[in-house]
């Protein structure tokens, strides 16, 4: 019972520990809690302050869903079904995997956090065909392996009255961007609902996808939000990767040190990624990236960090990355890969 004891102490201790981390500032007499009774009461106080913390996940405005490492739906909250679409007995307990292939949403942010062990944020679409905007983070163990996976979502317009708010008020004082603004137009609802999700991701890091048939403008989209963001007094450099043989176009992305190869410049010679550094790059025709390229541009992505043809010194860079592509890239045999996580699907705009 004595050791019994302990560990029941040493578990106590342990829990105040996680709730000291979040703010929650609870107290406990563990050296002296007057025999059972006193065990008891701190029992009881704990399972309310867990009572709390259930409602606090259960009725979050935030759509939440919790998984296992595995991907295994464990749990998610009240507002998920409103954002979602789908009710808590239809995911609870199957894997995400399956409830992306069933169409619940499409694409999983969760497997995409279960297979890069990384934070990712896209633009996800619900059961009926709603638009989400969804982050997913990896929850570790204090080992740093994968424990659970975690994700907060809202329907993007669901945010459209704030974001107006906000918006008006920012664009006081900043003419040029607003007279850009101006010149594209989006009648349509689907454009201006996708209008609204890249006025809310401007200000991220996060590389963007545009997809869509060609003539949809997708490049003036991609030109709209490097114009609206941080970023718009630092250059938007573009290139189509379809124009560019592969043998080339390596050395016109990352560029090449003195000396790498028969002709090349004594000086070397800067790439685009190096060009674009404080702004954006625009990969258009995403889709046609040779493999080995979409190896070296993941780098970029996930590190920073660039390394020129012929050279041994990596060199950090500070670019947006918006990709644009006329190719279903999800499609089974298609060699493209998706190199972006922000999923903007333009629609050509008919009224």
């Amino acid at each position: 019972m004595k050791d019994m004891g302990t560990k029941l102490v040493d578990r106590i201790q342990e829990f105040t520990e996680i709730l000291d981390r979040v703010g929650f500032n609870y107290e406990f007499d563990l050296e002296n809690p007057s025999g059972e009774e006193g065990v008891l009461e701190i029992v009881d106080e704990l399972v309310r302050i867990s009572s709390r913390l259930v409602n606090v996940f259960f009725y979050s405005p935030d759509s939440i869903c919790l998984a296992d490492a595995d991907g295994k739906m464990l749990a998610v909250n009240k507002a998920f079904e409103h954002t979602v679409g789908a009710a808590a007995e239809e995911v609870v307990g199957r894997n995400v995997s399956e409830l992306e292939a069933q169409g619940i949403f499409r694409p999983s942010v969760l497997r995409l956090v279960k297979e890069e062990n990384r934070p990712i944020s896209v633009l996800q679409i619900g059961k009926h065909g709603e638009y989400i905007i969804v982050t997913g983070v990896p929850i570790t163990d204090k080992d740093g392996k994968p424990e659970m996976l975690l994700s907060n979502a809202r329907r993007a317009e669901d945010i459209e009255g704030l974001y107006a708010y906000v918006d008006k008020k920012k664009k006081k004082g900043k003419e040029e961007i607003q007279a850009f603004s101006d010149d594209v137009i989006m009648e349509s609802e689907p454009m201006k609902r996708i209008k609204i999700v890249a006025e809310q991701i401007k200000d991220t890091d996060a590389t963007i996808l545009i997809t869509g048939p060609s003539g949809v403008g997708k490049g003036v989209l991609a030109k709209y939000i490097h114009n609206i963001s941080r970023r718009s007094k630092r250059p938007m450099v573009e290139i189509n990767c379809g124009a560019i043989p592969d043998n080339l176009l390596e050395s016109e992305l990352f560029g090449y040190a003195a000396g790498a190869f028969t002709g090349a410049s004594a000086n070397g010679k800067e790439g685009l990624i190096e060009s674009a550094d404080g702004g954006t790059l625009l990969l258009d025709e995403i889709g046609e990236l040779p493999l080995l390229l979409q190896v070296k541009l993941l780098k970029v992505i996930q590190d920073k960090q660039i390394m020129r043809i012929g050279s041994m010194v990596p060199k950090e860079v500070n670019v947006r990355i918006i990709a644009a592509t006329n190719r279903d890239l999800m499609a089974p045999g298609k060699r493209g890969c998706v190199p972006g996580r922000s999923f903007l699907p333009a629609q050509r705009d008919t009224n």
